[in-house]
């Protein structure tokens, strides 16, 4: 099982995008009427051990997770002198000519904002900006790209901007002070805040510790257990689940299959090999999860997967649910399931009841 997490992580991050964009109503029951004690060879995690966590907060810990709060509550000044830097945030005019002296839509602006380096203008245009005083008048000769998706008339010409910086806009930390810590906590002075600081990062570390344990635990468990066939049925279902989803994903982004196989850097076969084994790979693990739960006695409800979903999505009601996504809660928990969110939530439950009783 050691390679399956490469490449269940591959597809997943295509999967995670689209996970609430919609997919087919195909269900994932299937697993749930599987004889796991037939198909599926536990080893005994009985025997298992975990290291007791310790967690240590010290002053530096404490003081970043400050300074990094007083940057996030920081405000932005416009300033109207010095020079812009790669990832300055901008303020420019600007107006682009081309050789017969005509410019065209979008090729001028009063007032832009522009954050350099982010990639948004054609090839030269935030570059030139680069040690640019503010106030400043630059003149660059560019030539648009060909081809130019954005207009294909102005494919591969030649253009001349006249860009002016207007001012940038520089972040300004927050100061630790009686006004901020009222407003962000329910400290009244600053070893108070320090205080409730180093209990949430406690708290927080001492969380991400055990769920790297639990983690790891899951690994140690598929590891050692044997998998004896993925029937057919389960394979033919995650590989069309994947397909669609990548489709899905296509189609938000905008791009062609062909687009998407060149992003990926694989031929459609190297594609359909690596689906082969990923549909494999994914069954044995959504199997070993199964395998599990079913050996804890831990089941997970319709209402609560219903709740998970509610969660996730920001979502104050079922009638809300709804009216944002098209679908009830319970038809798309459905689909839903089929992503994983079923199967990782009795994974975790599983292995929280595992881990508890190997830390006694």
């Amino acid at each position: 099982m050691k390679k399956s997490l490469k490449l269940l992580l591959m597809f997943s991050l295509c999967l995670g995008v689209i996970m609430l964009c919609g997919c087919s109503g195909r269900s994932s029951d299937l697993y749930e009427g599987l004889d796991y004690d037939e198909l599926v060879s536990l080893p005994d995690y009985s025997e298992y051990t975990v290291e007791p966590i310790k967690v240590n907060i010290t002053d530096s810990k404490i003081d970043a997770e400050i300074d990094s709060r007083l940057e996030s509550a920081g405000t932005e000044k416009e300033v109207t002198k010095g020079t812009v830097e790669k990832g300055d945030k901008v303020t420019i005019s600007f107006k682009g000519t081309l050789e017969d002296g005509t410019t065209s839509d979008g090729m001028q602006s009063d007032s832009y904002p522009l954050t350099l380096g982010s990639g948004s203008m054609i090839d030269g245009f935030e570059e030139g900006i680069y040690g640019a005083k503010i106030g400043e008048t630059l003149t660059l000769n560019l030539k648009f790209p060909d081809p130019y998706k954005n207009n294909e008339e102005l494919s591969g010409k030649p253009v001349t901007f006249e860009i002016k910086v207007l001012n940038k806009l520089v972040k300004q930390k927050a100061t630790l002070n009686e006004e901020f810590i009222k407003a962000n906590s329910e400290a009244k002075t600053v070893d108070e805040y320090r205080k409730l600081i180093a209990d949430e990062l406690e708290k927080q570390e001492y969380k991400d510790i055990e769920n790297n344990r639990k983690t790891e635990l899951f690994q140690k468990i598929a590891d050692n257990t044997e998998v004896k066939s993925v029937p057919d049925e389960i394979k033919e279902y995650e590989k069309t689940t994947c397909v669609e989803a990548y489709q899905k994903s296509c189609e938000n982004y905008g791009i062609t299959w062909d687009e998407f196989l060149e992003g990926m850097k694989m031929t459609q076969e190297e594609f359909d090999e690596q689906l082969e084994t990923y549909a494999e790979e994914m069954g044995k693990y959504k199997m070993i999860a199964y395998a599990i739960a079913d050996k804890e006695d831990v089941s997970v409800s319709q209402k609560e997967v219903i709740e998970t979903l509610l969660s996730m999505t920001g979502a104050d009601s079922e009638e809300a649910f709804e009216k944002s996504y098209g679908v009830t809660t319970e038809e798309y928990a459905k689909t839903f399931n089929s992503y994983g969110m079923k199967v990782s939530m009795l994974l975790d439950s599983s292995l929280q009841k595992i881990y508890e009783r190997l830390s006694k």
